[in-house]
């Protein structure tokens, strides 16, 4: 059989049509796009510019509008009644700061709203009455003083509300997440938030709130995520709480609170994570955290804590994070850090520290980050670091009272790879100070009182990448630290070094060496 072939001017004529096929939708969607806006053929229109009003759009198909940095100042009336496919609405960045009574009237299937960066100041109490399908509502960036409870009454699928960074001074009101951070909120109804048993998420930080009611919360039993910071409560009462059962984050930072009733957080067993930095506590109650066994981080620094019983910490196994520093800590008490084996990061730096008891931490095979500067530390426990095996960085600087260190403090930390010294007041040490230290990278011992150095004391840590000598009082390198540079390649700073900078390993310009 013979094939068919198509050439000549037959299949130049079903190529040209093939193609005026694929863009016909196209060029038919511009015919409908007026000036100013961009029309896609999966229904949505892009309108930005000098637009003062709703561009006359094909109702049939728009289905996502956004009316971004354009001067639209109003919404009229049934602005968007001809839109009978619409389904998201976004008008951002713009001037709009009057809404007529009934703008949104005529569209009822709209599913999402955001009136976000505007100048809107107030809401028409019924604006919304035809909106029974919308899920997502947000009025962030506007000037909103005042919600009217008759606002959100036909919005039963609601399920996002975001009225962050307005003026808000007080709320009059079944979502899953409601946002109203950064207004000026300074009293809370105890029954405002009790039609919400949905709600998922609560963000009332940056407000004014000086005090909660104990029924603020009670409707509140899916609630996953509580965001209270940056107010003004000096107070929390036992029960507020109680009914939050579910909560996974809890943030109270930035508040004046100065105590903690003990059993506050009692019934928070879901609880992942506890802020209650930026405060002004004094003292933590025994058995305040002894109810959260899946809590994984706490902050509790840049308090005023003097003191910490015993055993606050004992009850907390799956703990990854703990933050003790910046308060006022002089002593912690034995066996403080027992029982967390999960922790990997510990900051008890900015305490005045005094001593620290040889029984402090227990076994912690998980701990990489460590932290214990700026102390009145004038001495440490030999055995301070020795059941931590998997630290990774240890710093340990500007406590200006540690003028030396125990010959074993670094026995058992065969994966260390960052160790800071610096800005202490070290004047000598041990040969086998590091001698275990197999996989250290970084060492740094600038701004000490170091006269000299042990001839091998840097014999065990053939890993060292960076060592920092800077600003002591050393008037000679001996010649094996030398040597180790070069088979190396560590990078050397000190100011015994004539070269520039930091330097060894790049040169072998003549040092003041001691042959070992």
């Amino acid at each position: 059989g013979q094939k068919l072939s198509l050439s000549g001017p037959l299949s130049l004529i079903m190529w040209f049509t093939f193609v005026l096929l694929q863009l016909l939708p196209q060029l038919t969607l511009s015919a409908h796009c007026p000036n100013g806006c961009v029309c896609d053929i999966r229904g949505s229109a892009k309108c930005i510019g000098d637009i003062t009003d709703i561009p006359p759009l094909d109702p049939t198909t728009t289905f996502l509008l956004l009316l971004n940095d354009t001067n639209i100042k109003v919404l009229k009336d049934r602005s968007f009644q001809p839109f009978s496919l619409l389904i998201r609405l976004m008008i951002t960045h713009n001037t709009l700061d009057n809404i007529q009574p009934e703008a949104f009237h005529g569209a009822p299937q709209l599913r999402s709203i955001k009136l976000s960066s505007n100048a809107l100041s107030v809401l028409p109490p019924k604006v919304f009455s035809e909106q029974s399908n919308l899920e997502q509502l947000q009025l962030d960036g506007n000037q909103i003083a005042s919600i009217s409870s008759e606002l959100f009454e036909a919005m039963v699928n609601l399920t996002e509300l975001n009225l962050s960074k307005n003026r808000l001074s007080q709320l009059d009101a079944h979502l899953r997440s409601i946002k109203l951070s950064s207004n000026a909120l300074s009293v809370l109804p105890p029954k405002v938030f009790s039609e919400q048993s949905n709600l998922e998420q609560l963000q009332l930080d940056g407000n004014q709130i000086a005090s909660i009611s104990s029924e603020l919360f009670e409707a509140m039993v899916n609630l996953t995520e509580l965001n209270l910071s940056k107010n003004r409560l000096s107070q929390l009462d036992a029960h507020v709480f109680q009914s939050l059962t579910k909560l996974n984050y809890l943030n109270l930072a930035d508040n004046q609170l100065r105590n903690l009733p003990k059993t506050l957080f009692h019934n928070l067993r879901q609880l992942k994570s506890l802020v209650i930095s930026s405060n002004q506590l004094e003292t933590l109650e025994s058995g305040s955290f002894d109810h959260l066994s899946n809590l994984l981080v706490l902050m509790l620094q840049k308090n005023q804590i003097r003191e910490i019983p015993p055993c606050l910490f004992w009850h907390l196994p799956s703990l990854l994070t703990l933050s003790m520093s910046a308060n006022q800590l002089r002593y912690i008490p034995s066996e403080s850090f027992y029982y967390l084996p999960n922790l990997t990061k510990l900051t008890l730096y900015k305490n005045p520290l005094i001593s620290l008891p040889y029984q402090l931490m227990g076994h912690m095979p998980r701990l990489q980050e460590l932290y214990l500067y700026e102390t009145n530390l004038s001495t440490l426990p030999w055995n301070l670091f020795a059941n931590m095996t998997n630290l990774r960085a240890l710093n340990l600087y500007f406590n200006n009272k540690l003028t030396s260190l125990p010959k074993s403090l670094f026995c058992c930390l065969p994966n260390l790879k960052k160790l800071s010294l610096k800005n202490n007041n070290l004047r000598e040490l041990d040969p086998e100070l590091f001698s275990k230290l197999i996989s250290l990278k970084i060492l740094m011992l600038n701004e000490n009182k170091l006269e000299s150095l042990p001839s091998a004391i840097f014999r065990n840590t053939l890993r060292l990448e960076i060592l920092d000598l800077n600003h002591n009082y050393l008037i000679m390198i001996w010649h094996s630290t030398i040597q180790l540079c070069w088979k190396t390649n560590l990078k050397l700073c000190t100011t015994i070094i004539t070269m520039a900078g930091c330097t060894c390993g790049l040169s072998r310009r003549r040092v003041p060496t001691v042959d070992s």
